[in-house]
């Protein structure tokens, strides 16, 4: 289908040739907004149901438009015997939306995380019993949202005002990047207090990275080292020779 001159990839899937993507049994669609593409992925959807015997499910299956006049939203209606829907929609868990996401949107992961503080506080809960279940529960609702998108500021302030973020300690199951992030936050532990990082009116790479590397001596060998003229190699052989590393 995809070889197919009539066939016209999403604006925003061309580069890539994507016309689909599936993760269990939850399929997603993509062409470009025209009559022709689409019933051309229909049909093939068709063929694949008539071989594999997997169907769609008309009821939990929908159509996302954009771009495109009502006579043409109509027919494809019409053909496919879908509803037409609007995003944002919910998959796995998070809204699936066309822009970057909202504040508004990030609302229900804000209001699942509050839920839980309230119903674990009318509970007899230790300070330390409820450090785990911040630790355990809340925050992998966090990681699990920001593997996905890059969550606004506003979202991160409320977050943490929820659970506590400068003492977290680092779960055995965390994944590769959770744990890199973590061993920045420890660095900045060593050079900050809570409320000095805190109340930074703005945030700063070049004023934390001067922070942690802290004062060094000037050198006067650098540009003999790292110059045009030499090669890479050459530069690495001198560079251990001044540090008396060879």
């Amino acid at each position: 289908m995809s070889y197919m001159s009539q066939f016209q990839y999403h604006p925003r899937c061309k580069e890539l040739k994507l016309t689909h993507l599936c993760f269990a049994d939850d399929l997603i669609l993509c062409c470009k907004g025209e009559f022709q593409s689409v019933y051309l992925i229909l049909q093939a959807f068709k063929l694949f149901s008539a071989s594999s015997g997997l169907k769609a499910n008309q009821q939990k299956s929908s159509i996302y438009c954009h771009g495109m006049s009502n006579d043409v939203i109509q027919r494809i209606i019409d053909v496919s015997g879908f509803t037409r829907s609007q995003l944002p929609f919910n998959h796995l868990g998070v809204p699936i939306c066309a822009k970057r996401i909202s504040v508004a949107q990030c609302g229900m992961l804000v209001d699942k995380m509050t839920a839980r503080i309230k119903m674990w506080s009318t509970r007899n809960l230790s300070y330390v019993a409820r450090m785990q279940l911040i630790n355990s529960v809340l925050l992998s609702l966090h990681m699990y949202w920001a593997q996905i998108y890059i969550l606004p500021m506003n979202v991160l302030q409320e977050i943490t005002k929820n659970g506590e973020w400068w003492g977290y300690q680092l779960g055995n199951s965390a994944s590769w990047y959770w744990k890199k992030i973590c061993e920045v936050k420890e660095l900045l532990k060593q050079v900050y207090s809570e409320s000095e990082f805190s109340n930074m009116p703005h945030y700063s790479v070049k004023q934390v990275y001067e922070k942690l590397a802290d004062d060094k001596p000037k050198v006067h060998w650098d540009g003999l080292v790292w110059n045009r003229l030499n090669t890479p190699k050459h530069r690495f052989i001198a560079w251990l020779a001044i540090q008396a590393r060879l």
